[in-house]
């Protein structure tokens, strides 16, 4: 219908492990990118870990099992196992808009907003700006968890909020050859402190 607008999906195999015992399930992220007719406003919007539950299963889950302990004589080996409840994967629905409030030959800067509603916690923001010279370095920053609301009377609990996010990148086309992308991202994780990391992009 349009060229503005584009969707998205990504199926997914779900594992977790714990000792003998193992949880699976197939789950999908869904999403649609609206690019606006005033000039560097795009809309987004997204649903991810959208599938069944969780249960684990696995040897660990076996018991011999007695089903009288009063009663001599009986077999007091018959198998059995333990039943363990399902529990659903964290869904999130998050709506998100941005603007390059400044787009031209030798700066770009762009505004990003998300508003996140997630199953398991309160509702929150993430706000970012990125600012490119000439296409190649970039510098952005970050405040991720805005207006988280607390529900625990916990120093700890408030370090875990509001974390800031500040982070560069290169881009750079080799010629005749294919794109390289560097970026580096610093995370302030709270209780854990700050987490730096790199992701190095090759596109040919």
């Amino acid at each position: 219908l349009t060229d503005r607008f584009s969707f998205g999906l990504n199926i997914k195999l779900v594992q977790e492990k714990i000792w003998h015992m193992n949880a699976n399930v197939i789950a999908a992220d869904v999403g649609c990118l609206f690019v606006t007719k005033n000039k560097g406003i795009r809309i987004g919007m997204s649903i991810s870990n959208f599938g069944g539950k969780m249960k684990l299963e696995g040897y660990d889950t076996e018991r011999d099992f007695d089903i009288d302990e009063t009663i001599f004589g009986n077999n007091d080996k018959i198998d059995s196992h333990l039943d363990t409840q399902g529990w659903p994967l964290p869904l999130v629905f998050r709506a998100g808009i941005s603007k390059d409030v400044l787009d031209d030959k030798m700066h770009k800067l762009t505004l990003a907003g998300d508003a996140i509603h997630p199953n398991n916690n309160y509702e929150y923001l993430n706000l970012g700006l990125e600012y490119t010279f000439m296409g190649i370095g970039s510098v952005r920053a970050g405040q991720s968890y805005v207006f988280l609301e607390e529900h625990e009377e916990d120093d700890k609990r408030e370090e875990m909020t509001n974390q800031f996010t500040i982070g560069a990148g290169l881009n750079y086309k080799i010629p005749r050859g294919p794109g390289i992308q560097l970026d580096y991202v610093v995370r302030d994780f709270g209780v854990l402190k700050s987490v730096g990391s790199y992701s190095l992009n090759i596109s040919f």
